[in-house]
């Protein structure tokens, strides 16, 4: 089951990675000025160049919506075998963790899971997002 979440996570992913990467030229003047301020687009473009398949791998880690993340990735035009292995990788990982405990504990675990994974998983992002904020503001 595992594998086949894997697979079915990173083709969703490759498909928003397409829509972004081939309908940007559509929407992309529209949206800067419109939806998301140049500014903020400039910083975004830089620390995406900055850490490419790093921030699609911790984003695909934490619970971050994979189709913004999927779109973003191709938005920027990371390179598509990259992505795809670091999105898989990720997924396998996450879904791995999840599985390894269900396999471990079982029906305990699944309840848990179920009724908290969102708190779960925002707690891990967020340590994951202040280490990242650490990080950058170390690095300026």
């Amino acid at each position: 089951y595992i594998m086949i979440a894997t697979l079915a996570s990173t083709i969703s992913g490759l498909v928003g990675y397409l829509f972004g990467h081939f309908l940007w030229d559509l929407v992309g003047n529209w949206v800067v000025p419109h939806i998301i301020s140049t500014g903020t687009f400039d910083r975004l473009s830089a620390h995406m160049v900055q850490y490419e398949n790093w921030a699609i791998f911790f984003g695909a880690l934490i619970p971050f919506p994979l189709k913004a993340l999927s779109l973003v990735g191709g938005v920027f035009q990371l390179g598509i075998f990259p992505f795809i292995t670091f999105l898989a990788a990720a997924r396998l990982l996450r879904f791995a963790l999840i599985g390894g405990l269900m396999a471990i504990w079982g029906e305990k675990v699944r309840i848990f899971v179920d009724k908290h994974f969102h708190r779960i998983f925002m707690v891990l992002g967020a340590k994951v997002a202040v280490a990242i904020l650490f990080f950058w503001v170390l690095a300026r």
